[in-house]
């Protein structure tokens, strides 16, 4: 994806650049951006639940968008969706029973599963891009299908027929002798049934501006996820002569890409690294734009060169897919990560970097929450002890994590405690005032700052906690009692004892503790008793969670205050 960028370069600005470099190489690219601004391109087929992995995409191009606009471009971001392509197989979900008599039909022609939209295809569209706003993505949105219909892509159909010929060489010479080879690159849609899948187009008159076709039941198969049999769509079987223009049919994928750079102008558009494999979708594409309807394929490519796609975002080890049901939706992750931090996740990482991230895993939520707080004290020039070219990157992280966030100087930084301690105060307390105040008295936010930023971490936390980490160190569930075969000789009884005391000093106002000083007290009592700090701890857990390990005790103990006196107590022996 371009050349390495140089030392402390952000990953977009470096992009960016290239980007102009890529335009000014093309006369014809240099008009198109004078006639209708630098266009950034994006396109998803709604073919189901949209996942998370998506949004790597979306937050890509929308960041690049916004780093030509820092350099005087014109640019702007689209998001289409495509919705001409055909319900090709069951969708996760959806009763079979209801939902099979739309198998082959575009999407904008199938009803919405959910109320309150206009189609299947707007269904699973807008629930992605409905939350854009609080993503801080700017997109236009439009939809393949409405390109087809309103006539936009009349005169690369027509271009596309007349050549017929020549893509079918073209897929000959980087495929082999395929059914691609014979057939004319356009799939009309069935004038009987409104299935698309299923038609094959037999003949073109360019003269008359129509296509002959004919629906049948032996084109496009799917694998029952049920039986496992190869099951096939059924056609009508009508047959019959049609025009293609004016949303009366489709190009195929590797075509109507092609199609759609001419048609748009686009600029730049990326997609994942397996489109950019050799002989991918992008390979194919690009030979069609340059062969066929004579246009520069968009950056990351250059003629017939691909350049390179993104790399993935992994959540639990896994690709994310959109028909197969399988993982967590873009609309799930809007529930356990604020949009802000989702959005770092993104922004940190150069695209040509796998991002392998699973919310079932505490230190990657963790560390996620730690990275995003140092990269905004260092922003705010909190941290000032780090390399100059580190200090630059970290703040165009920053920057693009919060595009709307202005100028820092003489602003301060967000009072922000740690994810972990979040967590533990958020399940202690009912409230989120009684949260800040709880962590004010330990001594972790200063006074009168800090309470929306601990409300909205308090939540995430607690949202976290409910939806994932069932087996998470950071969870609290309080024994009812010491469980009563759990040995405790009299050495950690009067460190029970001690902690019991200083925490009831604490909570009746006797003595002011900040966690420090509550942890400090807790070490000072095994030391006194003369035992091992590690195998205390672990009875300590026992007896107050009824497991062998836990969030950090003194956290934890403060944060519950006088609810965790009882336990400490009987575990005293008093």
């Amino acid at each position: 994806m371009g050349k390495k960028a140089a030392k402390g370069t952000f990953w977009a600005d470096a992009m960016a650049d290239e980007i102009l470099q890529h335009v000014d190489r093309h006369p014809r690219l240099q008009q198109i951006v004078a006639d209708q601004g630098m266009l950034v391109y994006d396109e998803k087929t709604p073919s189901g639940i949209i996942h998370v992995g998506s949004s790597r995409g979306w937050i890509l191009h929308d960041v690049i968008a916004r780093a030509l606009r820092g350099k005087g471009a014109p640019a702007h971001f689209v998001l289409s969706s495509d919705d001409m392509d055909p319900y090709d197989k069951p969708s996760a979900g959806l009763p079979r029973e209801e939902w099979d008599q739309h198998l082959g039909k575009p999407f904008r022609h199938i009803p919405s599963p959910v109320e309150g939209y206009e189609s299947f295809g707007d269904c699973y569209f807008r629930q992605c891009t409905d939350l854009f706003d609080q993503y801080a993505i700017e997109a236009g949105l439009e939809t393949t299908g409405g390109l087809y219909e309103d006539g936009s892509f009349d005169a690369a159909i027509q271009t596309a027929l007349d050549q017929t010929a020549a893509i079918q060489g073209i897929y000959t010479e980087l495929y082999g002798d395929t059914p691609a080879s014979h057939r004319l690159p356009f799939a009309p849609l069935c004038e009987q049934c409104g299935r698309i899948g299923t038609t094959r187009a037999l003949e073109w008159d360019g003269a008359r501006g129509l296509i002959r076709y004919e629906c049948r039941s032996d084109i496009q198969s799917y694998k029952d996820p049920v039986t496992y049999e190869r099951t096939y769509i059924p056609g009508c079987g009508h047959e019959g002569w049609r025009s293609p223009f004016g949303g009366g049919g489709k190009f195929p994928w590797k075509v109507e890409w092609a199609a759609k750079w001419i048609t748009k102008g686009v600029i730049a558009e990326w997609a994942g690294k397996d489109h950019f494999s050799k002989g991918g979708s992008r390979t194919a594409s690009c030979k069609f734009s340059v062969d066929i309807f004579d246009y520069p394929p968009p950056y990351p490519s250059s003629g017939y060169r691909t350049g390179n796609g993104y790399e993935f975002l992994n959540v639990g080890g896994r690709k994310m897919s959109t028909s197969k049901g399988a993982g967590v939706s873009f609309a799930e992750v809007t529930e356990v990560l604020s949009p802000s931090m989702m959005r770092f996740l993104m922004v940190r990482s150069e695209p040509n970097k796998v991002i392998d991230f699973d919310p079932n895993r505490t230190p990657d939520i963790v560390n996620l929450y730690n990275e995003h707080d140092r990269t905004e004290r260092v922003a705010h020039g909190i941290v000032t002890k780090e390399p100059d070219a580190l200090v630059s990157k970290l703040d165009r992280v920053h920057f693009y994590t919060y595009p709307e966030r202005g100028e820092l100087a003489g602003r301060e930084a967000p009072a922000r405690v740690k994810f972990p301690l979040a967590a533990i105060v958020g399940q202690s307390v009912e409230t989120a005032e009684e949260a800040t105040a709880t962590l004010r008295a330990m001594g972790h936010l200063p006074e009168g700052r800090g309470h929306a930023e601990t409300a909205l971490r308090v939540g995430e936390a607690r949202s976290w906690l409910g939806a994932y980490a069932d087996d998470s160190k950071l969870r609290i569930a309080l024994n009812d009692a010491v469980p009563a075969d759990l040995e405790i000789d009299d050495a950690s009884r009067a460190v029970f004892a001690g902690m019991a005391a200083d925490l009831s000093a604490h909570v009746d106002g006797t003595e002011v503790l900040t966690e420090q000083d509550f942890k400090g007290r807790i070490f000072a009592h095994i030391c006194d008793a003369g035992i091992e700090q590690r195998p205390f701890f672990g009875v300590a857990y026992e007896a107050l969670l009824g497991r062998p390990n836990g969030p950090q005790l003194s956290t934890f103990l403060m944060s519950l205050g006088a609810r965790a006196l009882p336990l400490l107590n009987e575990a005293a022996g008093t």
